[in-house]
């Protein structure tokens, strides 16, 4: 995968080839039964494959990323295992934050929001981009051209930067009734949207219109909130649950730097 760093890369092209397309199957059936999204973070050097729990956290399936797709020739998946933030968290220690280790250890759903959070250590490896074009607005086009998807580089003093406008993308299934069929999907954009931090956990965009209906998102859970600067805000979660709001709700990347931090870089004392 290509390294991203803040960069003069069109905006349109950072978010498209920073998000991972991923889906789960009951495996040995390669059949997907759910889409989502996700990103790959590089930090301290080692990477990680981050998307949302409510997602990637279904029991008895097995989470891919398309490694690669074309019209008619079907996909290439590489299937994970094991997400979860407390994995090798063994005891607690001042700093961590006992009321959500806890938590999640009392209710392996994690279905809260705080806990909508799912990543996994991986080697590094190629994600194919295809090429691609869209039309903003106002007409003008841009072509992504084919290669590789982006790696998101993370550093310990990330801040989300409430002054930039962000965007997202993602694969979107608009009809339902082809959850027991074949995958059909469409590919969604949007930017250009203010960004507001509602709490430790959850960042709000302003996608500028009333949502209307879910299923215009169904895909894009987990996929990264980019900024205008090429940095990572958020991981999408879900959307307002009044229709006629314009708000989406995605997981602060400052708070999963945080949880990546005390699962793979902290050492905790054992028990006694």
């Amino acid at each position: 995968m290509q390294k991203l760093t803040m960069t003069p890369v069109p905006f349109a092209e950072c978010i498209i080839r920073s998000c991972i397309h991923m889906v789960s199957s009951k495996l040995p059936d390669p059949k997907p039964i759910h889409i989502g999204s996700g990103v790959v973070i590089q930090y301290k050097g080692r990477f990680f494959l981050c998307t949302v729990d409510h997602f990637a956290g279904h029991s008895g399936l097995q989470v891919g990323i398309v490694m690669a797709s074309e019209p008619g020739r079907g996909a290439e998946v590489c299937y994970y295992d094991g997400f979860c933030y407390v994995g090798k968290i063994q005891n607690e220690v001042e700093e961590m934050d006992l009321e959500d280790l806890l938590y999640c250890f009392e209710n392996p759903d994690r279905s809260e929001e705080r806990m909508d959070i799912a990543f996994k250590e991986i080697d590094s490896l190629d994600v194919t981009q295809e090429e691609r074009v869209y039309t903003y607005p106002n007409g003008e086009k841009i072509t992504i051209s084919a290669g590789l998807k982006f790696v998101v580089t993370l550093e310990e003093n990330h801040e989300i930067d409430t002054d930039q406008v962000c965007g997202f993308f993602g694969r979107v299934r608009p009809d339902d009734k082809n959850y027991g069929g074949k995958l059909y999907t469409e590919e969604l954009l949007h930017w250009g949207h203010t960004i507001e931090l509602v709490n430790e956990y959850k960042v709000k965009i302003d996608t500028g219109g009333p949502l209307r209906d879910f299923s215009a998102f169904k895909g894009c859970s987990g996929g990264p909130i980019m900024d205008s600067r090429g940095r990572l805000v958020g991981l999408v979660m879900h959307g307002d649950e009044d229709l006629l709001s314009p708000f989406v709700y995605g997981f602060r990347a400052d708070t999963l730097l945080k949880y990546i931090e005390w699962t793979y870089f902290k050492e905790f004392p054992q028990p006694e």
